[in-house]
């Protein structure tokens, strides 16, 4: 079998759909996979250098270039059997007659709610996304909240597409505390933790809003990159004085101590494909705030306080409640430790090990 990944996506930004595509090449490095870049990117590429790669030149000239060129002319790609897509961009647009592809669909926002994302991005899954979806020979979805959507939206895709629910890397674990590590990001305080992208959809106006409700001491931190539509974001956590700590993005090794350290972990987003933050902080021991809606609800499966993210009040009550509660802090702290281990990349790639041979039969 010659696998080839598909990875444009890996651009050093250690975004959710970046780390899926790197533990994807871990998980299956044992099949000799050729990872497929783009020139533009070789630096992200020098962790990589043990394995068989292919390089096409660059196409990222300006936004929406890449798809442009690819409709125009396609790459000249390896002699393979199989191409795994980790996201909904593809290197081609014709169905290929030498190989099979299997895509990952993480999510489908930009259809279930278009007003979170921007014009281009939109216009990208209107035109082109029902096209790709026909060519795959297998779409693999990471939870069952994006394979509904994916079906509701494309139901021709239901008999050729399954749930794989994606593994969190295990260097999320419960740590000892480093003040070296926190004083980095001028964290002195006991605090509570959110990690995520600052945009609309992860509902953080609601969530800051909830937390000066709710009248705890801690302090709130915030860890991540802006994003699209952040300005009321930031103009709330400014309003907010010292009670808010805006680290931005931080090192990934950093990321475990953040979890650990924390009194609880709040993520009230408003929908997730899968929510990698939630299962990374159970990873770590620290108990969790999610939603009771889309994906959250169904990884967190009992073993998170589950909140409406579309009501302060809940989500305030919900703060207020495990920070003041010991037992209940331990008791999600052991569940969450127990329930995350079934997210574990070693058995993800057993798992697309078998889709790939039958993709071959």
């Amino acid at each position: 079998m010659k696998l080839g990944i598909d990875c444009e996506i890996l651009k050093n930004r250690n975004t959710g759909v970046e780390n899926y595509t790197k533990e994807l090449i871990r998980s299956v490095r044992d099949l000799n996979p050729i990872l497929i870049y783009d020139e533009k990117y070789k630096e992200s590429f020098k962790p990589y250098k043990n394995y068989s790669k292919y390089k096409i030149p660059s196409r990222l000239k300006f936004p929406g270039s890449r798809t442009l060129y690819n409709l125009i002319s396609p790459p000249k790609l390896p002699d393979i059997d199989i191409i795994h897509l980790p996201t909904v961009h593809s290197p081609f647009f014709s169905k290929p007659k030498k190989f099979k592809i299997a895509l990952t669909v993480h999510d489908l926002t930009p259809l279930v709610r278009p007003e979170w994302h921007n014009v281009q991005r939109n216009l990208f899954f209107r035109i082109f996304l029902g096209h790709l979806f026909r060519i795959a020979d297998h779409i693999i979805c990471v939870s069952n909240t994006t394979l509904y959507d994916l079906i509701h939206y494309f139901p021709y895709t239901k008999n050729k597409s399954q749930v794989v629910h994606s593994g969190v890397s295990d260097q999320f674990r419960k740590q000892k505390q480093d003040q070296e590590i926190l004083a980095k990001y001028k964290i002195f305080n006991p605090y509570i933790l959110y990690v995520g992208t600052l945009e609309p959809r992860k509902n953080l106006i609601r969530t800051i809003k909830a937390y000066q409700r709710s009248g705890i001491k801690e302090k709130l931190v915030i860890v991540g990159p802006r994003g699209w539509k952040d300005n009321p974001i930031i103009k709330e956590i400014k309003a907010m004085g010292n009670k808010v700590i805006l680290t931005g993005f931080v090192d990934q090794s950093d990321l475990p101590q953040l979890y650990s350290s924390a009194k609880l972990f709040i993520y009230p987003s408003l929908y997730e494909g899968f929510g990698f933050p939630v299962i990374e902080a159970m990873k770590c021991g620290t108990p969790v705030i999610t939603s009771d809606i889309s994906s959250t609800k169904e990884i967190a499966q009992g073993a998170a306080l589950l909140v409406d993210p579309y009501k302060t009040d809940s989500i305030s009550r919900a703060m207020k409640k495990l920070i003041s509660d010991e037992n209940l802090q331990k008791e999600l702290s052991k569940k969450g430790l127990d329930h995350s281990k079934k997210y574990n990349w070693t058995d993800y790639g057993n798992k697309m090990e078998k889709i790939y041979k039958d993709l071959l039969k």
